[in-house]
């Protein structure tokens, strides 16, 4: 749900544009390419493409050792919590299937009520097109190289060529393809207003496009009329081109005079707008990094087996004889492994682990108030001697801040722990025979629920 809001963001902030400075400028076919273009744009800006290249390229993979879930219930806190629980995401996710349900059928639907006229019709065809005539009451309307003919109003012949000229124009540019990729998606991404909004500027632009094409050769006052004449007339099925479709807009249009070339200028700002929603979006999809203590390293480089991280230290030296103290900064660099030959461990087991962390979790208060759960999953690192890293990441976020904060200061606490005993936690890995850093995932999901989880000890 999360990314079709984020589409829907990118969307509302593209097509603002084009109605504040686009929709009025006779440039028809660089507005269909500008909306066609920001509809693609919208769907996959969303997407981490930068996580994926490194998954492609570097092949870089997760560490060996994963654990299964710990699941961290209220009852550690005594708070008592109904055993039934309304699941939002579940009924949203349903309601969605529903929508999209509704949608494809309606497709299906349109195009089975193509196929019938069609069938029932009689085919003429031509060099580029074809002549489907349907034997009903309604104006031509076309559906790729198909122009579907039927009996209407108009029985002056050149009024009757001219729309002819209007349906082929839709035929020519092609403009079918357009209409269905929009209701392809409109079944995907039908609880976003924003579809709605674009199809229907996608199909007045559409109507521009063919009037252009019949007004370059023919004359705009004899078209208009025409129009005017067929305003109540023709069918309004969605997968094709009606010839009466926006016909307030489209007169209007044809009575505008050309947009000057200074008005090409104004396109050139979809690129600050472009840059503006991918920082937005890099900002919200990036995850939260901990750092244990001032001195932790920076990655520098990303490798298939391991990566390189820069540390920086500092070593105060005392003479006795001149009592001069000094402060000399040490750099080093460590590589610390993904998938080792033995991957560290936790001494006395996953049992022993997951006691430990049964007295470590606290379930944030504001949390349990407001009925919050989620999964976290965050990577730290175990060095040579077993004790935990000085970075860590939580690489899958829960969507919510205060389990996030809580899952990093699990590994906090357990840190600190770690150099006030002076004892490590962890037995680490081996690569080749000699102990190195290794990465480790821990998974903690955070449940509301009336039982204590198994894997959780009982409180003394």
């Amino acid at each position: 749900m999360l990314y079709l809001f984020q589409v829907t963001v990118c969307w509302a902030c593209f097509y603002a544009l084009y109605q504040l400075l686009y929709k009025r400028e006779t440039f028809f076919q660089l507005n269909r390419a500008y909306l066609l273009s920001t509809l693609l744009l919208g769907i996959l800006l969303p997407f981490d493409w930068s996580s994926a290249w490194t998954i492609s390229h570097e092949s870089t993979p997760l560490p060996a050792v994963y654990l299964q879930p710990l699941v961290v219930g209220a009852e550690a806190t005594g708070t008592q919590v109904k055993q039934w629980s309304f699941d939002f995401k579940y009924w949203l996710s349903m309601i969605y299937v529903v929508g999209a349900s509704v949608f494809l059928l309606r497709f299906l639907g349109a195009l089975w009520y193509l196929y019938r006229i069609f069938r029932k019709g009689r085919v003429a065809k031509q060099a580029q097109y074809t002549i489907v005539e349907t034997g009903k009451e309604h104006l031509p309307f076309s559906f790729f190289h198909y122009v579907f003919w039927g009996d209407f109003l108009e029985k002056d012949a050149s009024a009757k060529n001219l729309i002819l000229q209007h349906e082929l124009a839709h035929v020519q540019q092609k403009h079918s393809i357009d209409t269905l990729l929009l209701e392809l998606l409109n079944i995907v991404f039908w609880c976003s207003p924003m579809i709605y909004l674009y199809k229907k500027s996608l199909k007045t632009v559409h109507e521009y496009l063919a009037d252009a094409a019949v007004t370059a050769q023919n004359s705009k006052k004899d078209y208009g009329t025409i129009l005017l004449r067929q305003a109540n007339s023709g069918t309004s099925l969605a997968l094709v081109h009606p010839f009466h479709s926006q016909l307030k807009l489209r007169f209007a249009m044809l009575l505008k005079r050309n947009s000057s070339r200074w008005a090409y200028l104004k396109y050139a700002l979809c690129l600050p707008t472009l840059l503006i929603i991918s920082v937005l979006l890099k900002a919200q999809t990036d995850s939260p990094t901990f750092t244990i203590d001032p001195y932790g390293g920076a990655i520098i480089g990303t490798y298939k087996e391991y990566k390189t991280i820069e540390n920086t230290d500092t070593v105060t030296t005392f003479h006795p004889a001149t009592f001069e103290e000094k402060v000399t900064i040490v750099k080093s660099k460590d590589t610390i492994y993904f998938n080792p030959d033995k991957p560290a461990e936790f001494i006395g087991g996953q049992a022993e682990l997951f006691k430990l962390l049964g007295a470590t979790v606290k379930y944030p208060q504001e949390a349990r108030d407001k009925k919050i759960e989620g999964k976290n999953v965050i990577q730290f690192t175990i060095w040579e001697d077993g004790f935990i890293g000085s970075q860590f990441k939580i690489k899958k976020s829960s969507g919510n801040k205060l389990l996030d904060e809580e899952t990093a200061n699990v590994i906090l606490r357990l840190a600190y722990n770690e150099k006030e005993s002076g004892v490590p936690y962890f037995k680490p890995g081996e690569k080749n025979g000699k102990r190195v850093a290794t990465e480790f995932l821990l998974p903690l999901v955070y449940k509301l629920e009336s039982e204590t989880p198994k894997q959780l000890p009982d409180k003394q």
